[in-house]
C-alpha cells in the first residue's frame, strides 16, 4: 500500500469514509462506492499517484456525484446504473435468476 498522510490514515471501512462524507451531504451508498473503488487499486487515483488526503478527496466524490461528473456510477444523481452493478442487484434481490443452459 502507498504510503499515506499520517495524518489521514487511510480508512479501514465504508463506514469510515460515510462519517466524513455525511458532512458534505454524501450517502452510504456513495460512501461504499469511493471505498471499494479506491481500496481496490491500493489507493491510487488515476494518475498513478497516492492519494495523501482522502478526506479531502471524499468531499470531493460528493460533490463530483451532486453534479453528474462521475458517469456511470450507481449514485449518479441521473438514476444510472452500471450493468453490473444492476445485475448485481438482480441476483441479490432474486428478480431474476440465470440459467446458463436455457440460454443457450
Amino acid at each position: 500500500m502507498p504510503k499515506c498522510n499520517p495524518k489521514y490514515p487511510y480508512p479501514e471501512s465504508a463506514e469510515d469514509v460515510f462519517l466524513v462524507m455525511n458532512r458534505s451531504g454524501g450517502t452510504r451508498e456513495m460512501a461504499q462506492d469511493f471505498f471499494l473503488k479506491f481500496s481496490a487499486v491500493n489507493w491510487i487515483d488515476k494518475n498513478h499517484r497516492a492519494i495523501h488526503d482522502w478526506k479531502a478527496r471524499a468531499a470531493s466524490w460528493v460533490v463530483d456525484e451532486r453534479s453528474g461528473r462521475n458517469r456511470g456510477s450507481p449514485t449518479n444523481p441521473r438514476g444510472t446504473h452500471t450493468p453490473a452493478k444492476s445485475m448485481f442487484n438482480e441476483i441479490l434481490d432474486g428478480s431474476e435468476i440465470y440459467n446458463h443452459e436455457a440460454n443457450q
